[in-house]
């Protein structure tokens, strides 16, 4: 019982406290003269007339490319050869001669894109490429995919007919 009769005492006790504190700060005047100058300089704002798509994560063609790619069937993006051929690295450059699907080598700076490769990173004796399928580190003189890399997955699979 005194719970209840305590509780109904102070709903009451701060219902006061509450309007007694309001009618301190100004009553309802003081709430609409507080409001009014901000309603007249929203009505003064004007929206943009361009607006601008979301950023892209990836470049200029980003939002034409799937966001995972394909590397099995008859839509496989197709990884391209890369050969490490030489670096340079100095103070003001650094630059890797990749040689991108069998093509004459050509120099590619740090962060550079050509045919749908990237140098991302370069250090001494390495080169961090990024390509569609994904991030691979070629060691000076190394080429990816390695030659022998579908031998030697093959090696202990005879060649049947109708094998899949």
């Amino acid at each position: 019982m005194r719970v209840l009769i305590l509780s109904g005492v102070g709903a009451v006790v701060g219902l006061a406290t509450g309007w007694a504190a309001w009618f301190v700060a100004g009553g309802p005047g003081a709430a609409v003269a507080k409001v009014e100058p901000v309603i007249a300089s929203l009505g003064a704002l004007r929206l943009p007339t361009q607006v601008e798509g979301p950023p892209t994560l990836a470049g200029e063609d980003a939002p034409g490319r799937p966001l995972f790619q394909l590397t099995t069937g008859p839509d496989a993006v197709r990884e391209p050869t890369l050969r490490l051929d030489g670096l340079a690295v100095t103070r003001s450059r650094a630059a890797a001669l990749l040689s991108i699907d069998g093509k004459p080598a050509a120099w590619l700076a740090e962060g550079e894109a050509r045919d749908g490769v990237t140098l991302t990173r370069l250090t001494r004796d390495a080169a961090v490429i990024d390509t569609l399928v994904g991030t691979h580190s070629l060691a000076l003189g190394e080429s990816y995919p390695s030659s022998a890399g579908p031998q030697i997955a093959n090696a202990g699979r005879p060649n049947l007919p109708g094998a899949h």
